[in-house]
């Protein structure tokens, strides 16, 4: 037998709402169209549904598809082979009333169902939705997507909406309108990927601070400054700095043909070794004989190959190899760090792990023991630079947690059971 509920879910509504359409393509008048009923089925606490009719630029199944995109609150039907009148008529043998929401020039169509006592026609006073079809038709044919999306719904998407357009042009023969990807070009991003820029051991400068970096990493850089602190930011965010060179002004030859006054002997200068501020270094090269009016007519005046003397100590003909040492002394130093804070740190997560078992032989001092271990880690200064350390801090106070009041649990049940 049947309840009350159950014979009131199966009364038919007094009214219900509907309206006609092509929809091929859908357009800002069907979009009014749809809204209207939706607004008067709310206001009448009705239900509502809207017809489809059958054409040959958009199949059923792809209308319905892009229908439900952009209304997905709406009921939609198809008409199919029927037409619009039998539907009508079938729905005012199950509805006390049946209203129909139609454009201007529709209405003029469905006087002839006002003889029906039960159906009424509300004009929304714009034209027939349908009139825009041989617009948006001829943008189709042309490809020219911009005209066609002006008379689209707004609820539509543009990627949708391109699609729609090429549904259409694909059942008009017609090939599909493909979109040219303009990609553009990050001049910065293509030589940090080609290693050209921002190298490990290289000096960045960001708000007026120097770095200097310790890993590359897709898009950023992990920079330490001057007081061994470590910091991410990214290549957009930060400037190389690059090493002043300073050049000698001057030429590197002196005149073979000038004469010498106090040896007599032709010198030819010839760089060695390289330039180090504003000193360059030089070779002598003496050759040939003595000229008129030298004080000495020994040759071995000046020796065949000499360094210039300067004081001992003030300048080196090259650095690099003291340079090579010391960024080596730096790296291994660096590396030690590291596998020592590494070192650490999975200490500290085996430690972690351990803190999450209590002893069942003493589970409250266990407890407190355990809870004061976590908080000491997580006071711990190097705890706050490694995120994967306080991922597993959290979770090990979870778990601690959740283990304690097992315990608790455990110990209350059996005080329940006693006293029971």
């Amino acid at each position: 037998m049947k309840d009350y509920k159950q014979f009131i879910r199966q009364l038919p509504n007094s009214t219900i709402v509907c309206a006609l359409g092509e929809f091929s393509p859908p357009t800002v008048a069907h979009e009014l169209l749809i809204k209207t009923v939706q607004v008067v089925a709310e206001q009448r606490k009705s239900a509502h549904i809207v017809f489809t009719s059958p054409t040959e630029l958009i199949n059923e199944e792809k209308k319905f598809q892009f229908l439900k995109l952009m209304f997905p609150k709406t009921k939609f039907q198809s008409l199919g082979e029927s037409f619009f009148s039998s539907k009508v008529k079938q729905l005012s043998e199950k509805y006390r009333k049946v209203v129909i929401i139609a454009g201007s020039d529709q209405f003029a169509e469905f006087k002839n169902l006002k003889e029906s006592v039960n159906v009424e026609i509300i004009s929304i006073g714009t034209k027939d939705p349908e009139a825009d079809n041989a617009k948006m038709k001829q943008s189709a044919s042309k490809g020219l997507y911009e005209d066609f999306k002006k008379l689209l719904p707004s609820t539509i998407r543009d990627i949708d909406g391109r699609r729609l357009m090429n549904e259409m042009r694909i059942n008009l023969n017609l090939d599909p309108v493909k979109e040219q990807l303009m990609l553009v070009r990050n001049k910065l991003r293509e030589d940090y990927f080609k290693g050209k820029i921002f190298n490990v051991g290289e000096l960045v400068e960001s708000n007026g601070q120097q770095y200097e970096i310790i890993k590359r990493g897709s898009n950023h850089l992990l920079l330490k400054d001057d007081s061994g602190e470590l910091t991410s930011k990214w290549i957009n965010d930060v400037k190389q700095i690059k090493e002043a060179v300073i050049q000698q002004s001057g030429t590197d030859k002196v005149d073979a043909s000038a004469p010498e006054a106090d040896t007599g002997a032709k010198q030819e200068l010839t760089p060695k070794g390289k330039t180090k501020g504003f000193l360059t270094f030089y070779n002598y090269k003496t050759g040939g004989t003595p000229t008129e009016g030298s004080r000495s007519g020994n040759t071995n005046a000046v020796g065949s190959e000499n360094m210039r003397t300067v004081r001992e100590g003030l300048f080196t003909t090259d650095n690099t190899e003291q340079k090579a040492k010391e960024k080596a002394a730096l790296v291994i130093k660096q590396a030690k760090e590291k596998l020592a804070l590494k070192a650490k740190h999975d200490s500290e997560k085996q430690k972690l792990q351990n803190e999450t078992v209590l002893n069942p032989k003493d589970p409250h001092g266990d407890y407190q023991a355990k809870s004061k271990a976590l908080q000491d880690i997580q006071m711990d200064p190097h705890t706050h630079k490694d995120p994967q350390l306080k991922s597993q801090l959290i979770h090990s106070k979870a778990a601690l947690e959740k283990e304690y009041d097992k315990y608790r649990h455990k110990e209350e049940t059996e005080e329940q059971r006693k006293i029971s």
